[in-house]
């Protein structure tokens, strides 16, 4: 399962810098295996070390020796085992378990389908494919996303004027 991506190295013994989807995320902690770039998960690395930083985590990792190796994996996304994550508050939900679900306005309007998360300088953003081909960049903060109707399978969005339209 996704839980972010790696921003950047960091110092010169293979720290890197890991952004989360959710900066309060626990995903990533001392002993939880991940995979980078979308490895298979034969080629899963422990993780030794976290620190905290203002934004995101300084992490080392198995197999990520120095500064050549950490800016190897720049830019690649950071996946865990989904058993490892602890489960979603009331309230709250993981992204992959909302791929699929419609998209609607506060006022029942339909945007599209849920197809996946990217990032989108500091907050994620829902990506949303509307019927007629047009995909909409959603940021997932709560003033916009609203709720999750698990029951409907739909996310209740309330976009700023003119989002829709970009």
């Amino acid at each position: 399962m996704r839980v972010g991506f790696v921003r950047r190295a960091h110092g010169i013994a293979g720290e890197i810098e890991i952004e989360t989807f959710d900066p309060q995320s626990d995903a990533l902690s001392k002993g939880t295996s991940v995979r980078i770039g979308g490895e298979d998960a034969s080629a899963a690395r422990r993780v030794l070390a976290v620190r905290t930083t203002s934004k995101n985590l300084l992490v080392k990792l198995e197999r990520v020796l120095n500064r050549n190796d950490a800016e190897a994996v720049r830019g690649k996304s950071v996946d865990v085992e989904r058993a490892s994550l602890p489960k979603p508050k009331k309230g709250e939900a993981y992204v992959v378990d909302l791929i699929g679900y419609a998209v609607e306005t506060a006022g029942g309007a339909m945007v599209g389908k849920l197809v996946g998360m990217e990032e989108g300088g500091g907050n994620g953003l829902l990506v949303v494919a509307a019927a007629d081909g047009k995909q909409h960049r959603i940021p997932s903060v709560p003033q916009i996303v609203l709720r999750f109707e698990h029951e409907r399978r739909v996310v209740v969005i309330d976009p700023p004027e003119g989002l829709l339209e970009l």
